[in-house]
C-alpha cells in the first residue's frame, strides 16, 4: 500500500512541458495547507483610472490571484481578442480557478439574409395564412437557431487565425489549456432586435462587466469603459468603478450584476440577447493551441511585463 502511495505522489509531481514553461510553481513540495485567499485583504479602491492608477497591476492581477471564479462580458470573438483576454489568466492555472466568458459575434448582412431566408422558406406557406402566433413568437424558432449555429461554426473558425507573434501564441495556449481542463467556458451573445430577429444592424452586445468570486464567497463587480484588451487597462484614458458585496451600500449593486450575468448566461433574456454555447468544433480548435508548449514570449510595447508566479504572489499578499 505504501509503495502505491509513493508512486501516486511521484506521478502527481511531474509537470507538463506547458506548465514548466509557464513557471507556475504547481509542483513544488507542499509544506503546509494552502491558505484560502480573501478579497478583503486587498484594500481595493472604489474607482480605478488609467490616468491616476495602473489598473492592471493594482486591481486586475491581485484580484485574479485571489479569485476562484471570474465571470466576464467583453468584446467580440476573435483570436486577437482572445489572446488579450488571456493576459493574466495564468493565475487561474495556479489554483482551482474557473472563468465564464460572454463574447459577441457580429453577424454580417450575408449572415442575416441567410437566417431570414431560412425563416421565410420554412414559414412561407404559413405566412400566406393567418397564423395564431405573433411574429415575435415564431422568429427565434429552431430553424433560425440551426442556421445561426451553422454560421457560427463557419465564421468563428475563420476568426481563429494563426497567432501573429510568440506573445499571442503563448496567450492562446493558456486559453486552450483552460478550455481543455474545463475551466474556461465561452458563450456567444447575439443581440435580438425588437422584431425578434437576430439583426446585425441592431446594437451589438457591448457590455463591459466583470465579477470575481473568492474562496469564501466574497464577490467583486466592476464596470466601466474598459475592455479586456490591455489598451483598455493601461494605455487608453479609461476608468471603472468597483463594488464589493461586503461593503455597505455595494451589496445591491453586486447582486444586480450577478443576477444579470446569470440570467443572460442561462438564456433567460433570450428575447433581448440570445446566448449560444461555443460550438464543439471551435472548442477543439482552441484546445489545439495547447498541444505544444509555448515559446518564450517576445516583449511587446503594449503588453504588461511578464511575472513569475512567485513575483505575483509577493505582490498580492
Amino acid at each position: 500500500m505504501s509503495k502505491n502511495l509513493g508512486r501516486i505522489k511521484k506521478t502527481a509531481s511531474v509537470a507538463t512541458p506547458l506548465e514548466q514553461q509557464l513557471d507556475l510553481g504547481l509542483h513544488e513540495p507542499e509544506q503546509q495547507e494552502e491558505q484560502i485567499l480573501s478579497f478583503r485583504d486587498l484594500g481595493l479602491q472604489k474607482k480605478y483610472s488609467t490616468y491616476r492608477d495602473n489598473p492592471y497591476t493594482e486591481f486586475y492581477l491581485p484580484v485574479l490571484g485571489h479569485a476562484v471564479q471570474y465571470d466576464r462580458k467583453s468584446g467580440h470573438f476573435s483570436s486577437a481578442n482572445l489572446s488579450r483576454v488571456a493576459q493574466g489568466l495564468e493565475l487561474l492555472l495556479d489554483h482551482p480557478g474557473k472563468m465564464r466568458l460572454l463574447m459577441s459575434y457580429p453577424f454580417n448582412d450575408r449572415d442575416y439574409r441567410e437566417i431570414v431566408g431560412a425563416y421565410k422558406q420554412y414559414h412561407g406557406s404559413r405566412a400566406a395564412k393567418k397564423s395564431t402566433k405573433s411574429s415575435q413568437e415564431e422568429t427565434l424558432d429552431e430553424t433560425c437557431l440551426d442556421t445561426a449555429q451553422a454560421l457560427l461554426v463557419e465564421n468563428l473558425l475563420k476568426t481563429l487565425q494563426e497567432p501573429e507573434n510568440s506573445f499571442q501564441e503563448d496567450q492562446l495556449k493558456i486559453l486552450g489549456l483552460l478550455v481543455k481542463q474545463n475551466r474556461l467556458d465561452i458563450r456567444i451573445a447575439i443581440p435580438v432586435s425588437p422584431d425578434g430577429f437576430l439583426n446585425p444592424s441592431y446594437d451589438q452586445f457591448h457590455e463591459k462587466v466583470g465579477i470575481f468570486t473568492d474562496g469564501v464567497g466574497n464577490k467583486i463587480a466592476f464596470n466601466g469603459s474598459n475592455n479586456e484588451a490591455l489598451a483598455g487597462w493601461e494605455r487608453n484614458l479609461e476608468s471603472f468603478h468597483v463594488f464589493c458585496n461586503w461593503k455597505r451600500g455595494d451589496q445591491e449593486r453586486v447582486q444586480t450584476e450577478v443576477k444579470d450575468f446569470e440570467e443572460m448566461w442561462t438564456n433567460k433574456l433570450y428575447e433581448i440577447v440570445l446566448v449560444l454555447e461555443l460550438p464543439d468544433a471551435v472548442c477543439q480548435r482552441l484546445m489545439a493551441y495547447a498541444e505544444t508548449p509555448p515559446e518564450p514570449p517576445e516583449p511587446l510595447l503594449e503588453s504588461p511585463p511578464r511575472r513569475s508566479m512567485r513575483q505575483v504572489h509577493k505582490m498580492v499578499r
